[in-house]
């Protein structure tokens, strides 16, 4: 054993040890090999990984009883085709390299069971590849793969197959062969969808789909039975919805299973989130575009706001309007009810809103536009400018323009800002792995491989930290160039061409897939009962077994552990909210979630803010004679009572003390500091 030595030569010595079975040089600085290295008959793992070696000797093909050939991180573009004779290799890692092509011959190591070439510049794999019948893993990501060769899809005894980081936008029928796979993993491709025949490779384990633009899943992978881990990350699948296979494979089999049940509905919605700083006419704004007239007077947003709006134009189709206060006491909580792929309008009041002035741009703004980029992710943002009846024409031009071109300017320094991270991370990781290698003395072991059950145990971290970056950067909310100008005056300036841009943007399928959704039409029946209690019971919150009930005397069938898939579903949707993770609200469902928000907002609200830090103590201390009272116009029975503190207790918006509560959102920053004493 030779590595770490630095060695830049190759030590003629090595050549008169007839016997030698085992010759390792790797992390050392050689360029070359000498060609006597082919008499040395006997060796059966040679390891030259972490070299500076730009090819082989031709005479490595006389190594006939070699076994492991460890050539990985060197810089050769081409591997000799006496390479074809190397009938006991069982074991090539040629991974991060340059390689542009294998020898054609390669089919010819009739013995070889792992193959790693990774991270090479092959574009194309010999045909004779498919001779490998003893073939298990094979391993080819990171290299410039157009199309899945079918040399590969004939290596039918493979277990283990990584095809990420090409451009592969497809899989042909013949991967259907390959009934022995347990693990695919094709991230970062530009794959288009999985072929319905995924249900033909019955071993599969393990499928990695990651950073595709994949949208949507065939129902026949309700047929993979070992299926345990489906990673498919950042794709724009709307079928299932996205509050489904986000949940992993569990929740997918289940809206599948429930669609071949009971059938399945359309169903068109889109959630539209509505932010802007205080006094910029969000209320005002969404009272003219859903009720179309103008209000008669205008209370401002305490908390949320939540308005379901099923336009005329189109009763399939519902929008819900969540109205964010602009009160910056909620700018922490507006993260919570944000949700990816979601409509956002950022209203700005263009006769508030300071010309050539970045503080009015950060109020207005700019804080909405970070958040949106932390929080909001995959969102499409529409800025809305209101009261351009104040402003004079050049005013509105000019402001408007300003606003556009600092959020670009904000885009592109982030775009910039990643891919620096991208790179950077690449380096450092690859340095890192570099400085591991050299430093640890360890090789690869002559006759086993990693566990192809194994996917929790990355075997590239590169691409790991750059797919985490690349994903992030990918996600960032998407901002409309335009900006709408209404007026809520009684002629409503603006708000009825509004209205079509805002019809016209829904029925952008691409960009917003998830708008018309299939869902099983049990969970519409449900969410048809959910309304109807609504509607007809006072009652905002119900026993979970009351929901159960009501769903399964509709539909008898409807089991236990489907009708839960659909209430999480519902709650992930925001038509009901049950929270299955906090003891002793797991057994409830609320029903109403408005007046869940209307609750909560008697606690967070200004004037309580005001009212205790003026009282005796003036350290946002609630008694619970207090909260008695500020809850009494609800009417709440004990259960509900107890139930709601329940609730804010686990989100964090109070803490019980021995007489009350303290309140934090409302605490000044001397009682913070009173209180971490304490």
């Amino acid at each position: 054993i030779l590595s770490n030595n630095r060695l830049k030569l190759f030590s003629p010595s090595l050549l008169q040890i007839n016997n030698l079975t085992e010759l390792s040089l790797s992390n050392n600085k050689l360029t070359e090999l000498p060609e006597q290295l082919g008499d040395l008959r006997n060796v059966v793992c040679l390891y030259v990984s972490h070299n500076m070696l730009q090819s082989l000797p031709r005479t490595i093909g006389r190594l006939t009883k070699l076994r492991v050939l460890d050539i990985r991180y060197n810089n050769m573009k081409v591997l000799p085709d006496s390479m074809s004779e190397l009938c006991s290799l069982e074991r090539l890692q040629a991974y991060c390299n340059e390689l542009e092509r294998l020898p054609e011959g390669i089919g010819s190591c009739s013995r070889l069971k792992v193959l790693r070439i990774s991270s090479n510049r092959l574009a194309s794999l010999p045909v004779s590849l498919g001779n490998l019948a003893l073939l298990e893993t094979l391993d080819v990501h990171n290299n410039k793969l157009n199309h899945l060769p079918d040399c590969v899809c004939e290596l039918t005894g493979l277990i283990e197959l990584h095809v990420g980081d090409n451009d592969i936008s497809y899989f042909n029928e013949n991967i259907s062969g390959m009934t022995k796979l347990q693990t695919l993993k094709a991230n970062s491709n530009g794959l288009q969808c999985l072929p319905t025949f995924i249900d033909s490779i019955k071993n599969l384990r393990y499928l990695h789909i990651r950073n595709n633009n994949i949208r949507t899943l065939p129902e026949t992978m309700n047929n993979l039975e070992h299926l345990q881990v489906f990673d498919a990350k950042n794709n724009p699948i709307h079928f299932p919805p996205r509050e489904v296979w986000e949940r992993g494979l569990s929740a997918i089999k289940a809206y599948f299973e429930e669609i071949k049940r009971s059938g399945s509905s359309r169903s068109s919605r889109l959630k539209i989130t509505v932010l802007g700083a205080e006094s910029c006419g969000k209320t005002s704004f969404i009272h003219c575009l859903t009720k179309n007239c103008v209000p008669e007077k205008v209370q401002p947003t305490i908390g949320i706001e939540v308005t379901r709006w099923i336009p005329v134009e189109d009763p399939n189709m519902a929008f819900i309007l969540w109205d964010h206060s602009g009160n910056p006491m909620y700018d922490s909580t507006h993260q919570f009810f944000f949700s990816p792929g979601s409509l956002v309008f950022l209203v700005v009041n263009l006769a508030q809103y300071q010309y050539d002035d970045p503080t009015s741009y950060h109020t207005c703004v700019g804080k909405f536009v970070k958040m949106l980029r932390q929080f909001g992710g995959e969102s499409v943002i529409q800025i809305v400018g209101t009261h351009a009846d104040n402003c004079n024409i050049n005013d509105i031009s000019n402001k408007s323009d300003e606003i556009i071109r600092n959020i670009q300017a904000d885009v592109n320094a982030k775009t910039k800002d990643f891919d620096h991270r991208i790179n950077a991370a690449r380096e450092m990781v690859e340095l890192f792995q570099r400085y591991q290698k050299s430093h640890n003395h360890s090789e690869v072991a002559p006759y086993t491989s990693p566990s192809p059950l194994s996917p929790s145990a990355s075997e590239d971290p590169v691409n790991d930290v750059v797919d985490l970056i690349r994903k992030v950067k990918v996600n960032q909310p998407k901002f409309l160039s335009n900006v709408p100008k209404v007026c809520g005056k009684v002629e409503m300036t603006g708000i009825r061409d509004f209205r079509r841009i805002l019809f016209k943007l829904t029925q952008d399928k691409k960009r917003y897939p998830t708008v018309e959704l299939f869902l099983p039409k049990s969970w519409l029946e449900l969410e048809k009962e959910v309304k109807i209690l609504k509607e007809e019971s006072s009652v905002p919150v119900i026993p979970l077994q009351m929901l159960v009930d009501i769903a399964q005397e509709k539909d008898p069938q409807f089991k236990d552990k489907d009708i839960m898939e659909a209430l999480l579903y519902l709650h992930m949707t925001g038509e009901v909210l049950h929270f299955v993770g906090i003891p002793g609200l797991k057994d409830y469902v609320f029903v109403s979630p408005t007046w869940l928000i209307d609750v909560i907002k008697c606690v967070i609200n200004p004037s309580l803010k005001y009212t205790l830090q003026t009282g005796s103590g003036g350290d946002s201390r609630m008694a619970k004679t207090k909260l008695a009272s500020l809850w009494q116009k609800f009417n709440m029975d004990t259960d509900q009572y107890s139930l709601l503190q329940t609730l804010a207790t686990a989100f964090g918006l109070w803490y019980p003390e021995q007489n009350g509560y303290v309140v934090p959102t409302l605490m000044k920053p001397q009682a913070w500091r009173t209180l971490l004493r304490t």
